[in-house]
């Protein structure tokens, strides 16, 4: 009888682990019955206008390249330029019109950091991104794909990496010596 009572008893078993392995655990739960609270709080007004026209409208009004948009309490935030100035401002998602409007000194446009990188003779320039750390850059230099980061307030190269020193550093089928006992 023992043995028909585990021939019965194991798949049984087995089935009940696997399915409250599966099962979401208790944080896991808060977290997705939280998620739909998350999403109402970023919510735009009903009548807000498309991003798309507040970015059109911004630019109608000078304010260009944009370079950071952020929903914040409600708010457009959006970081641009306005000539040689660079500003950051706050829109009415429903209005579109500029609230304040506070000039962020010494930053540079990055047209101007491109230009600089060029004549110190990168090119073509592949990729940048705005990041906290600031522009990063991959552009190509001697024939080497580089990385840069380029400081948005004064242009300067603050960390420049050869993609290739890695590869430098450790030939292509060098094996590591064996440990003596």
């Amino acid at each position: 009888m023992s043995s028909r009572l585990l021939y019965y008893a194991l798949p049984i078993g087995l089935a009940l682990l696997i399915a409250c392995a599966q099962a979401p655990t208790k944080p896991e739960a808060e977290e997705a019955a939280e998620e739909p609270e998350a999403a109402e709080e970023v919510r735009l007004p009903k009548n807000a206008k498309p991003l798309s026209e507040i970015l059109n409208a911004v630019k109608a009004q000078g304010y260009d390249p944009v370079v950071e948009v952020e929903l914040e309490e409600g708010t457009w935030e959006i970081d641009a330029f306005k000539g040689e100035e660079r500003v950051e401002f706050q829109v009415d998602p429903v209005s579109g019109e500029i609230e304040t409007e506070e000039v962020k000194p010494g930053k540079k446009p990055l047209a101007e950091i491109v230009a600089a990188l060029e004549a110190q003779g990168y090119g073509p320039i592949l990729e940048i991104e705005l990041d906290e750390e600031g522009w990063e850059i991959e552009a190509v230099k001697g024939g080497e794909e580089v990385e840069l980061v380029a400081d948005p307030d004064t242009g300067e190269i603050r960390l420049e990496e050869a993609e290739e020193a890695e590869e430098a550093e450790e030939p292509e089928g060098a094996e590591e010596e064996p440990e003596e006992k």
